[in-house]
């Protein structure tokens, strides 16, 4: 199916997103956790293709989720993760899909294959992305982390791989949601701006490159008119973000651990920020932003 985001040329225009958006908040109403449930295993069923699929597996409760909803559908998918030494996303990734029977690919970095890997990412978005960018580490970072494990993919010949982008917006997973005086706005606000100027571009431009399809379960127009509909408490409390979606989680079978699981970026949870880091200073750099810029 085709995602809220694509269109016949790709991506959509920004403007065409924001409208998007807004027309969905215009027609979001109150939901309950059951409708919510239900709402996520219909996202996530109307994407299994008959052929095989990918799933960018970092361990924690999106991509663990999404694992345990196409084990439940008996789609043939297969894991991939990505890290470097002591990497949590590797030591997750590799238990969840072992508590689930699934096919898994991993692969460890070392220093040296992250530093070609960081320009290989770098000139992928040299021209229309990465000049000027406020956060060249995010940007390398997660997408350095989606290259390689598509590498790691490239001879499973998969050209749909899904993921868990979203899901920190509509389910309030930042701790810019936990500063916010109202919630489920900042919720909106991240939808309608963040996802299309940091996620959105980024990943269409690996999609391009690669020739494959991010399917997005949690961007889903009815899940995200669903979601947007629960209270913004539900969403956030003392100990958590996204708690509704780790409720529901565990409750499908997702372990306690895995389910409640704090967020790691991919850039951390892989632990390519502090490689990173390390490779920044041994490269005479005090500050990674100046590595970046001489990749």
């Amino acid at each position: 199916m085709q995602e809220i985001f694509e269109c016949d040329n790709g991506l959509i225009s920004k403007q065409s997103w924001v409208s998007r958006i807004d027309q969905l908040r215009k027609e979001t109403i109150p939901a309950t956790e059951l409708e919510l449930k239900e709402s996520i295993a219909r996202a996530l069923e109307d994407r299994i293709p008959d052929a095989s699929c990918g799933l960018l597996l970092s361990g924690g409760v999106d991509s663990s989720l999404i694992a345990l909803l196409l084990k439940t559908h008996h789609a043939d998918v297969r894991c991939y993760t990505v890290g470097v030494d002591g990497s949590q996303d590797i030591v997750m990734a590799r238990e969840v899909a072992s508590l689930l029977g699934l096919q898994h690919k991993e692969r460890i970095l070392s220093p040296s294959e992250l530093h070609v890997l960081l320009k290989k990412t770098k000139t992928l978005f040299q021209e229309d992305i990465f000049p000027n960018n406020p956060n060249p580490a995010v940007l390398l970072g997660v997408a350095a982390v989606e290259l390689a494990a598509l590498e790691l993919a490239k001879d499973d010949h998969i050209n749909l791989f899904f993921g868990g982008l979203g899901a920190e917006e509509i389910f309030a997973g930042y701790n810019r949601h936990l500063k916010s005086d109202n919630i489920n706005d900042e919720c909106w606000r991240g939808l309608r701006d963040v996802v299309y100027d940091r996620d959105l571009r980024r990943d269409a431009k690996v999609a391009v490159h690669y020739g494959i399809r991010f399917a997005t379960p949690f961007l889903d127009a009815d899940l995200i008119r669903c979601a947007m509909g629960i209270p913004a408490g539900l969403k956030i409390d003392d100990e958590h973000k996204k708690v509704i979606l780790r409720r529901i989680a565990h409750d499908l079978g997702l372990p306690h651990h895995v389910a409640y699981r704090k967020k790691k970026a991919a850039q951390y949870g892989s632990a390519f920020m502090k490689s990173i880091e390390r490779l920044a200073k041994d490269n005479g750099f005090r500050y990674t932003r100046d590595f970046f810029d001489a990749l």
